[in-house]
């Protein structure tokens, strides 16, 4: 009788182990700089960038372009999320200009069409009131729960700045619940899937 008891016990564990997703890297590669920028591509410069690195051998440089309305990238998407689902991300940001521009800070939106239009929107997630701290490399975290109207978030490196001014980002971690759809810029798969679909397009256009 004390089998069907240690399997409960067993299968408890398990699923309390496979109650969140954790993925990280940091950026390493060309070909996965950002999933986007916002207003538009001209906005900010997306560089992988040596001269400031938190962790490996690259970091993501941002150089701000233009006066357009607070810029940013768009550094991680997590989708089939359900209300009441708890994400939390966080990243390295370097600069050195303590209590003024440039600055980094980390925020959020809501979009529930990911899959189908990346640059969507459904309303602000919102984010921490904090901005780099101005003397090197600070964490910039912040947690985010589902609320009962949307299913997928969008998380953002905002840069608060004038028109040349530089930032660095690095080594993002996302904390989501398991079953979601779970993707950050500088991963190397996504970079592989962005690839293969931007090849599948290509194909479609020549026939």
């Amino acid at each position: 009788m004390r089998t069907p008891l240690v399997c409960a016990s067993m299968l408890m564990i398990a699923a309390g182990a496979a109650s969140a997703a954790t993925d990280s890297c940091g950026w390493e590669s060309p070909d996965s700089l950002v999933l986007a920028t916002y207003p538009d591509d001209t906005a900010i410069t997306s560089s992988l960038d040596s001269e400031q690195v938190h962790a490996g051998a690259t970091a993501l440089k941002l150089e701000r372009n233009n006066e357009s309305p607070t810029p940013s990238v768009y550094v991680a998407t997590v989708d089939n999320l359900n209300p009441g689902d708890v994400v939390t991300a966080g990243f390295w940001c370097y600069d050195m200009t303590p209590g003024a521009a440039p600055s980094g800070r980390i925020w959020g939106h809501w979009n529930d069409d990911i899959a189908g239009d990346i640059m969507g929107y459904n309303g602000s997630a919102g984010g921490n009131n904090d901005y780099s701290a101005g003397d090197g490399w600070s964490y910039l975290e912040w947690s985010w729960e589902v609320p009962a109207d949307h299913k997928g978030l969008v998380i953002e490196a905002r840069l608060y700045s004038n028109p040349g001014d530089i930032i660095w980002i690095d080594d993002i971690q996302v904390d989501a619940p398991d079953g979601s759809d779970l993707n950050l810029a500088c991963s190397v798969e996504t970079a592989v899937q962005e690839m293969s679909w931007s090849a599948l397009k290509a194909s479609h256009a020549q026939k």
